[in-house]
């Protein structure tokens, strides 16, 4: 052992250490977040989601998935969770985001140490504490991005062993990690450019058996590649306005790489939805972000035989990894916003591994007291960033803080108005909800939600005939959306005209046929209609979608005993009394029919309990006395 140098045991102690560092710092920043409420799609990927509550659901991701994309490896792995956790709690799917996020930290310091940094501990630790991996660790949603690094770092990893040692297991499970991560997200298709890219970085040269290694990877990142572009058009076909012209998504591919390197290096005023690119000076500010990217090429280029070299491994791995999230193949995202936090996720990696680089590189050339001051700045860095962090992720723990904050931040998201107002709905502050509404719909007039709920905030409001106006629109938009047909049929409904109504609601029905709130309230509809069969035929429809609904096993034997089927409505009513013991109009019309069905005796105790829980009902209490009386 060389003198001075630290024993074994002291190495393993001193990574030990480390590692608990990254764990601890990685749990402090999204411990506010850990117990935080379901947001934005997490809902259409989790609670909503049937096929996670198939129990064949895990194979149809593989061969029939409905989603916009075709990750399916990812839905398996939600298909696992929901069978641990269910729907009640966040808290496993978010611990199970931090513990792939810890991993992905972990496996880049393993990474950059094998690529010779002495700092490689430090570049972990800045990308376990980067404002930027927030998002794709706080969501639940974006497990995609989450569980897609850490693969994706195992077959860089593996490759390593590949190229160090040439063994063939070694060549298969870079190949497997590698399909693995694709199956997880497919944004990672840019791996075996990367590949040739570190292939340069050693030898100076991209050989013709480089080539013919990387030929798989590249197979299978073309065929994940067309599939996700096949899924993703399929996800805009209803988009408006039309498509950007060629020139402005090259223009706004430059915009974007100069805006996601700036977050990545200065990660101030970190947003959950950015302000949408003005139109006039795109193909301006593009040509001169594209400049300043070729002038730092050529700048490394020059210096390759020393520094250079080192940067373009960095910068390449950066720029390589966003080329799939720039813009120059069309996202559904767009439509919201021309860049995200997400997007940079993996990249973020090449800035990190740069700052260390360049900071061993600085040291290099000190006094160990240099090195030491440049370590403690570099500590600093992250202990910031760590703050920073945990202040943005604790925007995450739900959807009031989350869409408050996007809308300081830029106040024309209107996603976020909408999903804002969405909340006040359901608070039923009605007035508040239709500020956002409106305000959505003047940012983004073809949002077809946005009008939606805009209508039934309207309604709420006794505002009936701009109510109908909202919601005509948003069928108009999306002719195809259940939303849109129920909430427009079911202002006719309030107005009172039921054929509307019905026809909106056959709308909705043939749209989702699994929607149990549809079926209640067509089959209450039909029911003011006279059409007693059809409603009865859709509250049977709506238990059987939603076993355990209160109000469906009530209605229904309210439309039985209007049928004068009374033996089968005296069944539903029990069902109803029993779900909510404290209704007393469900004790009441079991009362009721057991009097119809010549039961008084039984329904004494019935109408005894009514009246206990509608103290204020007269001919409640002269029933109960009339039945009284007859016994």
């Amino acid at each position: 052992m060389t003198r001075g140098a630290p024993s074994p045991a002291k190495l393993r102690l001193l990574d030990f250490a480390r590692v608990a560092v990254l764990a601890l710092a990685v749990w402090w920043i999204y411990a506010p977040a850990l117990h935080g409420d379901w947001l934005w799609d997490d809902n259409s990927e989790i609670t909503t989601n049937r096929e996670l509550r198939d129990p064949a659901g895990w194979w149809h991701a593989w061969v029939a998935p409905a989603g916009p994309d075709y990750f399916p490896l990812k839905t398996d792995v939600q298909w696992l969770q929901w069978r641990a956790w269910g729907g009640a709690s966040t808290l496993g799917y978010h611990l199970a985001n931090v513990a792939l996020h810890l991993a992905s930290a972990l496996l880049a310091w393993r990474i950059l140490r094998r690529l010779g940094l002495r700092f490689a501990w430090l570049g972990g630790l800045l990308f376990a504490v980067h404002p930027i991996a927030v998002e794709s660790v706080a969501w639940i949603a974006e497990l995609k991005n989450a569980l897609s690094l850490p693969l994706l770092l195992l077959a860089f990893d593996a490759w390593l062993d590949f190229e160090e040692r040439a063994v063939r297991s070694a060549y298969v499970r870079a190949w497997l990690w590698f399909l693995a991560a694709l199956l997880s997200k497919s944004s990672v298709v840019m791996f075996p450019v990367v590949l040739g890219l570190l292939a340069w970085w050693k030898r100076g040269r991209i050989s013709r058996l480089d080539a013919v290694r990387l030929a798989p990877f590249y197979l299978f990142s073309l065929l994940l590649g067309l599939v996700t572009i096949s899924f993703q058009r399929r996800a805009m076909s209803g988009w408006q306005p039309p498509e950007s012209g060629v020139l402005e998504c090259v223009a706004n591919a430059g915009r974007a790489f100069a805006f996601y390197l700036g977050k990545c290096l200065w990660p101030d005023a970190l947003a959950p939805i950015y302000t949408r690119w003005s139109e006039g000076n795109a193909l301006a500010a593009g040509v001169a972000a594209w400049l300043a990217i070729a002038a730092m090429v050529v700048v490394c280029w020059r210096a390759r035989a020393t520094w250079g070299r080192h940067a373009l491994l960095g910068l390449g791995f950066f720029g390589i990894n966003l080329v799939p999230v720039l813009g120059l193949v069309p996202m559904s995202y767009q439509h919201i916003a021309p860049v995200a936090d997400h997007f940079a996720y993996v990249s973020l990696l090449g800035v990190t591994g740069l700052v260390v680089a360049v900071g061993e590189t600085l040291a290099s050339r000190g006094e160990p007291t240099r090195r030491w001051a440049l370590s403690l700045a570099l500590s600093g860095a992250a202990g910031a960033l760590a703050i920073t962090s945990r202040s943005y992720a604790a925007a995450f723990a739900g959807p009031e803080a989350l869409w408050t904050l996007a809308i300081e931040r830029n106040p024309q998201a209107w996603l976020a108005r909408n999903n804002l107002g969405a909340l006040r709905l359901k608070q039923e502050r009605w007035a508040e909800a239709a500020t956002q509404l409106e305000a959505a719909i003047r940012f983004w007039p073809y949002d077809a939600p946005a009008h939606t709920n805009l209508g039934s905030a309207l309604a709420h409001l006794g505002r009936l005939d701009e109510a109908l106006a909202q919601q005509r629109e948003a069928v108009r938009l999306e002719p195809d959306s259940a939303d849109a047909h129920f909430n427009l049929a079911n202002t006719f409904a309030i107005t009172g005209r039921l054929d509307e109504a019905i026809a909106h609601y056959r709308a909705a029905v043939r749209v989702a046929p699994g929607l149990p709130d549809v079926r209640h309230n067509f089959a209450n509809t039909l029911v003011r209609a006279g059409r007693l069969s059809e409603a009865m035929a859709q509250y049977r429809e709506a238990l059987r979608l939603q076993p355990n609904s209160f109000e469906s096993e009530l209605n229904l034997g309210n439309a039985l005993a209007a049928a004068g089927q009374m033996r089968e409505a005296a069944d539903h009513f029990e069902a109803a009394a029993r779900l909510n013991p404290d209704s007393g109009e469900a004790h009441y019309c079991l009362a009721d029919a057991l009097v119809e069905l010549g039961r008084a005796s039984e329904a004494l105790a019935h109408y005894e309990t009514a009246a206990r829980l509608k103290p204020d009902d007269a001919e409640l209490r002269a029933r109960l006395e009339q039945v009284r009386r007859q016994r």
